[in-house]
Order: C-alpha cells, then sequence, then structure tokens
C-alpha cells in the first residue's frame, strides 16, 4: 500500500469499516469507507477516493460504492448512508447518482480552490427496504 493510504486505513477509528479498492491483478487504486457510524440510528457517512487519474472514468468508483452500500445496508443493517462532495467533482457526483444517492442539502460557496468558491453537496441514500 502507499504509505499515505496506509497512514489513513491505519487511524481510522474501531467502528469504521475501511476497505481497499484492488483490481484483479492486486493493484491497489484507492478506498472506500464507512465512517462516523451510528448503529443505533442505523446511519454512516460514505468516503471513496481512487488516487491515480488512470484508474479513473472506468467504473470502479460506482462499483466499489454499490458494493459497500450493499455492506452497510445488508449485512451492518443501516438506513441512512451520506456523504459530501463539492460540486466541481462532476465525475464523482454522476459517479454517486448512478448508484442512487440523491442530493438533500447544499452548502453555497464554502469551499475556495484556485480562486474560485465551490458549493459543498450532501448527497444521501436510503435503505427502501428496511
Amino acid at each position: 500500500a502507499v504509505p499515505e493510504e496506509k497512514v489513513y486505513i491505519d487511524s481510522k477509528k474501531s467502528n469504521d469499516y475501511a476497505f481497499s479498492i484492488v483490481l484483479n491483478d492486486d493493484t491497489l487504486i484507492g478506498n472506500l469507507s464507512l465512517m462516523d457510524m451510528n448503529i443505533l440510528s442505523g446511519k454512516a457517512s460514505l468516503g471513496i477516493f481512487i488516487g491515480d487519474e488512470k484508474n479513473r472514468n472506468k467504473g470502479y468508483g460506482p462499483e466499489a460504492i454499490k458494493l459497500i452500500v450493499d455492506y452497510g445496508f445488508n449485512i451492518l443493517r443501516l438506513h441512512n448512508i451520506d456523504l459530501r462532495v463539492f460540486s466541481f467533482n462532476e465525475r464523482a457526483i454522476k459517479a454517486y447518482e448512478k448508484v442512487g444517492f440523491k442530493e438533500y442539502g447544499r452548502r453555497h460557496e464554502s469551499y475556495f480552490l484556485d480562486g474560485k468558491y465551490y458549493d459543498e453537496i450532501f448527497m444521501e441514500i436510503i435503505n427502501e427496504r428496511n
């Protein structure tokens, strides 16, 4: 694993679930996690990172997100999984929407990058089966 990813994974709290995204040839391309989990309320937040640009836009993100949402809903019995994403990250927003996440709020112009303000978008998916 890349040293930065190992530090990230090692730093996660014990009630967080962190997974690696690995290709069939055992190449580590990123990680994702369910964090800030509250089992009693049935909620958690999702985080995902795919490192190298060459591994983006190939469907790995939506596939990994589908798997972790399925795990959260069917194994951990979660009811609500949310995430936050910045408005400039259109590729990520499309991946989340493809899996079924919907925007439920927006903090306008709350992130400054390269001389421009961007919105912070809050998205969620609800387990309709429970």
